[in-house]
Formats: structure tokens, C-alpha cells, sequence
């Protein structure tokens, strides 16, 4: 009787079927693809300008975090500089990797503000040159902070508000060890 039931319930699922059986694994999954197309999140304007800034904002600070690793002889700013270079570098993948979520186009990063700024602050001297990176960095890490704080309460896109909340905490903790390092110096 319990086989009896199982076929013709099997039966009775096979024949409730669309009775399109050519559909391959692949016809489905890029049905399910155009499908995602059409319904990629994107933002508004003014998050996507504030992602391509924040870009252009992380590029800047990694070539800066460069240049420490290349003329400091001062141990601390080395280790603050490769702690920069790490973490902004993360922050790189996680902002192109939100872009390309959010279906926005980022613009490359403008390299000649940030090479003039590089190649001025290269040429000074050794102890000016750590404490001047150091002022330098931690007032771009106070104007990114106070940024994002506002930032956090205007966003629209929720992703972009979480990515900016998790930012927050590094960009303090970027900025405590860079006004210590200024401090000594």
C-alpha cells in the first residue's frame, strides 16, 4: 500500500511539472543572472559620490603610508605607516568591492594632487619630514572621521552606512596612534 502511494504521488508531481523539460542548468542559471541584473541595488547620487571620494580619499593615504615606508628612519612611523598601508589597502578591496555591488563606477584615483603632495613632503628633511607626516595624516584622519560621523546619519543605501560605522573605529584608532607618534616627535 506505502508503494502504492509513493508512485502515484511521484507520478502526480512529474505530471504537475511545466512539461518544458529542454531547459538546461545553464538556461536556468542565466535566467536567475538577468534576473539579478535587473535587480541590482544601486545608490543615489550623493552615496556614490561619497564612496568615489572616500576612493580617492583611501588612495591618497596609502601613497602617503608609501612614502613613510620609503624615507622615515623613525621605527614608529614605520610601524604606523605599515599598519596604514594594511588597513587601507583592505579598505580598497572592501570600497571597490561595494561599488561593484552597488553597480558604481569609480573613477580612477586622481594621482596628481596626491603626487604633488608626495613629492613635497619628500623632500624635506628626516625629523621634519616625521613630524610633518604626522601631523599631516592625522589631520586627514580628524577631517575623515568627522566626515563619516556625519555621513552615517545622512546615507540612504544601508550598505554604505554599515561600511562607513565599521570605518569609523579604525579611522579613531589610525588617528590615536598618529597623535601619539606627533607627540614624541
Amino acid at each position: 500500500m506505502k508503494a502504492t502511494f509513493v508512485l502515484l504521488m511521484a507520478a502526480f508531481i512529474v505530471s504537475c511539472g511545466d512539461g518544458d523539460r529542454s531547459k538546461t542548468d545553464s538556461d536556468v542559471k542565466a535566467s536567475r543572472d538577468t534576473m539579478s541584473t535587473f535587480n541590482t541595488p544601486s545608490m543615489n547620487d550623493d552615496d556614490a559620490a561619497l564612496l568615489r571620494e572616500s576612493m580617492q580619499e583611501n588612495y591618497r593615504e596609502i601613497k602617503m603610508a608609501d612614502l613613510a615606508l620609503r624615507k622615515s628612519a623613525n621605527s614608529e612611523v614605520k610601524k604606523i605607516a605599515e599598519m596604514l598601508k594594511a588597513d587601507h589597502t583592505a579598505t580598497e578591496k572592501n570600497i571597490m568591492n561595494l561599488a561593484a555591488q552597488k553597480s558604481v563606477a569609480l573613477n580612477a584615483p586622481d594621482s596628481i594632487p596626491v603626487l604633488k603632495d608626495i613629492d613635497d613632503m619628500g623632500k624635506k628633511n628626516a625629523i621634519a619630514f616625521d613630524k610633518d607626516w604626522c601631523k599631516e595624516m592625522s589631520n586627514a584622519h580628524e577631517k575623515k572621521i568627522k566626515k563619516f560621523e556625519r555621513a552615517s546619519a545622512t546615507v540612504m543605501d544601508a550598505d554604505l552606512r554599515n561600511w562607513i560605522n565599521e570605518m569609523i573605529p579604525t579611522l579613531k584608532k589610525h588617528y590615536d596612534e598618529l597623535e601619539a607618534c606627533r607627540k614624541k616627535l
